[in-house]
């Protein structure tokens, strides 16, 4: 088996003429990496996760030829990895960040027999090469994870909020942007993570100004675009001297404190608006109203339930899908009568079974059938319920009262059995956790009626 080395390319800038190609950076390098396990969705990944990337919008390959290839999906990857050989094992991938412009370069899947000619790179152990070398110019800096280069460059785009905003306490020249809107975003939540109250001086469309509200300080942040890109960047920075604790921080508006709260609310909807008050002054020693605090709270939860609104127009989507890859499986979607003589589509339930489970449970499996649930307690509500295991007879359930009389009804001849951990919970709960615990956990532990009833008459 060959393995490859991957090289992943970032920090460098596209050119177009006379033919795309690009130019300088830096690159890090997965070594000896089996081909049967590349994916297209870890090759996008490392962009994101590792480099900071916002988004992918386009993965490209460079040939041995010196030409680019766009990689779409695994049926590219497929196509990619059919060239690896002993004479081509390095591969050079680049990726277009959402919000620059895309590249036309041609579907590796259309390529035209002329991949592979020549092999331009070879393997070493620096990963370095001048621009008398055939690579269209391109001067690589190899990193492991662990350089300057590459934290700077990770700094510059991949921001996370954590409770300490940790992430958004620093501003570096060159700092890049989608737009203004997202530079704004970012201005705001450093303001309350470094507890300045900086003023607004210019924004528009292109450009946004802001300074220090205290007296004498020189701060001066520029941010505007380029001619040649979509997104914006730092141009000027000058940094703050001490001003101070701002505990009344106008710039702090509700749609800042949404973003900070976002995640907490999307796990604990019940999180109150006097809790944030308080976490935003013991963190950021902030002064808040919780009319500013249920405003922010209201405008998450609203945001949650359309997207729970549009996960459930999804579905039907989504069944079509499933029957179209998995035929014979069933997918069945029903819909609430009463709404529908309403003129309204309201979700009831949904039920899928996959045709590999339904010959499982035919031929594999022993003659049982397990049956559980589980309440949803998020916005939705609602149960989920699981049948595992197949038989005519037996049926093992958690002793709850609507199954047990359900299966009375659909199959008045079956035998049922009681799962034994929620046994030994109700057993727990009238006679406790001692002795007899012990002795009941020997007998459900033992297959054998000798041991069994050895247990039992303890």
């Amino acid at each position: 088996m060959v393995e490859v080395t991957i090289y992943f390319h970032y920090g460098g800038e596209w050119l177009t003429s006379p033919e795309p190609h690009y130019d300088r950076g830096c690159v890090t390098y997965w070594k000896g990496y089996d081909p049967d396990l590349i994916s297209f969705i870890d090759l996008v990944n490392e962009y994101i996760n590792k480099l900071g990337f916002v988004g992918v919008q386009e993965l490209i390959v460079l040939a041995p030829t010196g030409k680019y290839f766009e990689i779409i999906g695994d049926e590219g990857v497929r196509t990619l990895t059919s060239f690896i050989s002993t004479e081509y094992k390095s591969i050079h991938l680049f990726a277009i960040e959402d919000c620059e412009l895309s590249i036309d370069v041609t579907d590796i899947v259309m390529h035209d027999g002329s991949f592979l000619l020549s092999p331009i790179v070879n393997e070493g152990t620096d990963c370095s090469e001048s621009e008398d070398d055939s690579n269209n110019g391109m001067v690589f800096s190899c990193s492991d994870y662990d350089t300057d280069e590459l934290e700077n460059f990770v700094t510059k785009k991949k921001r996370n909020i954590t409770d300490s905003l940790q992430d958004y306490k620093e501003i570096v020249k060159g700092m890049a942007f989608k737009d203004i809107a997202e530079a704004k975003q970012f201005c705001k939540l450093y303001a309350l993570a470094k507890k300045v109250e900086l003023v607004v001086v210019k924004s528009d469309k292109k450009r946004l100004r802001y300074t220090c509200v205290v007296d004498g300080c020189p701060f001066l942040l520029l941010i505007s675009g380029n001619l040649t890109t979509p997104g914006v960047s730092v141009k000027t920075l000058v940094d703050h001297v001490e001003c101070g604790t701002a505990y009344d921080n106008s710039l702090v508006d509700y749609s800042t404190i949404a973003l900070y709260f976002k995640d907490k609310l999307q796990s604990d909807p019940k999180y109150k608006v006097k809790e944030m008050k308080a976490n935003l002054h013991r963190v950021f020693e902030l002064n808040v109203s919780e009319a500013k605090c249920k405003r922010a709270k209201k405008e998450v939860l609203e945001s949650l339930e359309g997207s729970f609104v549009d996960s459930y127009n999804k579905l039907e989507g989504y069944a079509t899908e499933l029957r179209s890859c998995n035929t014979r499986s069933d997918i069945v979607i029903d819909l609430s009568k009463e709404a529908l003589s309403n003129g309204k589509r309201k979700f009831l339930r949904m039920y899928i079974c996959f045709k590999a489970m339904k010959l499982g449970f035919k031929s594999g499996l022993r003659p049982l059938i397990g049956l559980d649930g589980t309440f949803l307690k998020g916005k939705t509500k609602g149960q989920v319920l699981c049948a595992v295991g197949q038989d005519r007879l037996t049926f093992i359930s958690d002793m709850q009262k609507g199954l047990l009389e359900a299966v009375r009804t659909v199959l008045p001849e079956a035998h049922q059995r009681y799962c034994a951990r929620h046994i030994e919970a109700n057993w727990c709960k009238r006679w406790g956790k001692g002795e007899l615990k012990s002795c009941y956990g020997g007998m459900h532990g033992h297959h054998l009626q000798r041991s069994f009833r050895t247990n039992f008459k303890r």
